[in-house]
């Protein structure tokens, strides 16, 4: 399947400035299946302390990244319990097949 790369950026970013209103102004925030970072990579740039986790070799777009994302397994997050502000995450919970595991 073929994607074009400057749309998908493009619609990601617009996702995110829909739900900006609903994050703190400022603060640590967890991006949940980051893809190619380029949410994370908005945040920064808007002040946020951000980390970005993902599944290792999942994302068709390892080659489009701009920010660095952590690879995690899908089950544990490895951050401590209270690490962040806020939790972001787009376009990830439809490919999660244990979907009460991830929000208890």
């Amino acid at each position: 399947m073929q994607y074009d790369m400057q749309h998908l950026r493009a619609l990601r970013l617009f996702e995110l400035n829909r739900v900006l209103e609903y994050l703190p102004p400022r603060g640590d925030v967890l991006e949940v299946g980051a893809g190619a970072g380029w949410q994370s990579e908005h945040l920064c740039s808007l002040g946020y302390e951000v980390e970005a986790v993902d599944l290792g070799g999942s994302s068709i777009f390892e080659s489009e990244r701009s920010f660095p994302i952590r690879t995690y397994d899908g089950h544990t997050l490895p951050f401590p319990d209270d690490s962040f502000d806020a939790i972001f995450s787009s376009n990830v919970l439809e490919h999660v097949p244990h979907i009460e595991a991830l929000l208890p």
